[in-house]
């Protein structure tokens, strides 16, 4: 009969250190020394072998001839959007009011609000929406230097100088 293996003996593990026992083992052994880099300072540029003449500035301030022209055009847009409502005409109502808007450097016009009334719905309602039905100018010039232009406007409606269509 063979012999029976004998078998074989289990090695012996070394007991586990307690948390406790751990944490004093991690605090005796010597820190790892971490890598550290120092960035050499940059050298200074070199200086260019030619002088070139810089760009010329844009002026401090917008142009006031070009600034005049554009806001006219843009007057003369709402004027021609402007319609003079028929209540208004039949009954004789004549007035003015003052609207106010932004026209954004993309030449979008947003909050469009009556800011003086005339007195009139009618003639109120028909200046708001002959500003904001105009809804987009042309981009506001870069030489104007602004992103977004609080604008104003007043808007004249007479039966008898031409100041409605």
């Amino acid at each position: 009969a063979p012999a029976q293996a004998k078998p074989k003996p289990k090695p012996k593990s070394k007991p586990q250190p307690s948390p406790r026992e751990r944490a004093t083992q991690v605090a005796k052994e010597p820190p790892v020394a971490t890598p550290v880099t120092v960035a050499a300072r940059p050298a200074a540029p070199p200086q260019p072998a030619v002088v070139t003449t810089p760009a010329p500035a844009p002026p401090a301030t917008p142009d006031p001839a070009e600034v005049e022209r554009f806001l006219a055009a843009l007057r003369g847009a709402i004027e021609a959007n402007k319609h003079y409502p028929r209540p208004a005409r039949r009954l004789g109502i004549e007035g003015s009011c003052r609207v106010s808007f932004v026209l954004a450097l993309d030449g979008s016009i947003t909050d469009v609000q009556v800011t003086t009334s005339s007195g009139s719905r009618y003639l109120d309602g028909a200046a708001q929406e002959a500003v904001a039905e105009l809804g987009r100018y042309r981009p506001i010039p870069p030489a104007l230097r602004s992103k977004a232009w609080p604008l104003s406007v007043e808007l004249v409606f007479s039966l008898h100088r031409g100041g409605g269509h």
